[in-house]
């Protein structure tokens, strides 16, 4: 408290709120033709016991070791001398609160004979997420030749830049100190629409598409080091906030095609058929993982700087799903997005009726991704560091770093499918 100005230790209570809820369904003239439906409310969150247990763990007691060398032993490291071992710390806002949800949705349905018609919206809105802030980050101490802010001392090994260990701290006792606050929000627009026919009873055949939107300012929420969910442009960039946009979790696509067939008779078997696909997951153009551009402390955080004379960036930036230009700014967040997946199931069923009654016991054979698209981890790094290059340091505390394009930028540096999986299950049914 006496390094930070924030206390770490008042207790977190739940707010006393009032969360109104109120919804409608209406069968127009009780026909069963026209349904309208629609609703919302107020939604109250926990809180995360993830951030709990952190800020019990992180209390000054784990210390942080850290090191830059040519290691020539691995694990020992014989002769590497990692010096002081600082402290990491973790600090609950005390205005921390379980977070909040604002959901409206509204949808029509139409029957017309054996055919059903629905449209569908949605829009939450959810709030005091938290976000994470280094207090023990400096202010900037130099620059990139790309104007990239730098906090500490950039040291090159080979391919990789990093920061020399405490150089990027404001009190060398402590490493990382994580500040979580209550000032994350996200929001969710979706729209779906659903045809489905009937051709009897023993054939349906559906299909579903599903437009979505998803922003909010967490950034690296899908990482799992804490030092990714750090903004890479604390202060903003043309006066906005760097870290509001598309979030790490949007989908803005999706569909779906499903066939279900059933025979008759007291032994009925039943075939499905199911096909989907979906748009891929959004990334950040920017570095390899461990490159820390920013000596912020997190290697895989920084965006990519579109703009200058690199060669090659534009024909790297061409052969990717990229919104974005050459427009001589920072890559926006999660400009880019892997290649779309789609996958095939098959199913059947045998339906065994139990005791002559109205129950039944069915056994369900299921196959899952038996065609599905190629998979893996995709090379997020538009930019890359020149191993035979080195770092100069100039006036004002500018430090350029060796670029160069990457040719392999958003293909895959492992491919591999989705699992193919085969379930055998019984399920009873009354």
């Amino acid at each position: 408290q006496n390094l930070t100005g924030v206390t770490n230790s008042a207790a977190l209570k739940s707010p006393t709120t009032v969360a109104p809820r109120l919804g409608f369904v209406w069968d127009v003239r009780n026909r069963g033709e026209w349904i309208l439906r629609g609703g919302g409310g107020v939604y109250q969150g926990r809180f995360d016991p993830a951030a709990f247990a952190e800020a019990m763990l992180l209390d000054k007691d784990v210390r942080v070791r850290r090191g830059v060398a040519t290691f020539g032993e691995w694990p020992a490291l014989t002769g590497v001398n990692f010096g002081a071992e600082p402290k990491r710390l973790t600090i609950l806002n005390p205005n921390a609160r379980p977070p909040r949800s604002i959901k409206l949705a509204g949808g029509i349905t139409r029957h017309i004979g054996q055919t059903l018609l629905s449209l569908n919206g949605s829009y939450n809105h959810t709030d005091f997420l938290l976000r994470r802030q280094d207090f023990n980050r400096p202010v900037a101490i130099g620059a990139t030749q790309e104007g990239r802010p730098v906090y500490g001392t950039l040291v090159k090994r080979g391919g990789l830049v990093t920061v020399v260990p405490g150089s990027n701290r404001r009190f060398a006792e402590f490493d990382l100190v994580s500040g979580l606050s209550p000032t994350g929000a996200s929001d969710h627009y979706e729209l779906t629409t659903l045809v489905e026919h009937r051709f009897s009873d023993q054939a349906v055949l559906s299909a579903s598409y599903a437009y979505s939107k998803t922003t909010d300012n967490m950034v690296g929420w899908r990482g799992a080091d804490p030092a990714s969910q750090l903004s890479p442009l604390a202060v903003g960039v043309d006066g906005g906030d760097w870290a509001q946009g598309t979030s790490d979790f949007d989908v803005p696509h999706r569909a779906a095609a499903t066939l279900r067939i059933q025979s008759r008779g007291s032994m009925p078997v039943g075939l499905t058929a199911r096909y989907r696909i979906r748009s891929g997951l959004p990334f950040t153009p920017g570095f390899r993982s461990g490159i820390d551009a920013n000596g912020d402390g997190s290697g895989d955080n920084d965006p990519a700087f579109l703009g200058g004379s690199l060669a090659g960036l534009d024909q790297a930036l061409a052969g990717a799903a990229c919104r974005t230009s050459l427009s001589g700014a920072f890559a926006e967040r999660n400009s880019c997005r892997e290649k779309m997946a789609h996958g095939l199931d098959l199913g059947v069923s045998v339906r065994l009726n139990a005791g002559g009654g109205r129950g039944a016991i069915v056994v369900a054979l299921d196959a899952f991704n038996l065609v599905a698209s190629t998979a893996g981890i995709v090379d997020r790094a538009l930019v890359l560091i020149d191993p035979a290059g080195a770092l100069t340091f100039g006036p004002a505390a500018k430090v350029t770093l060796p670029l160069v394009a990457n040719p392999n930028f958003g293909s895959y540096l492992i491919r591999r499918n989705d699992p193919r999986t085969v379930r055998l299950g019984l399920r009873l049914e009354y």
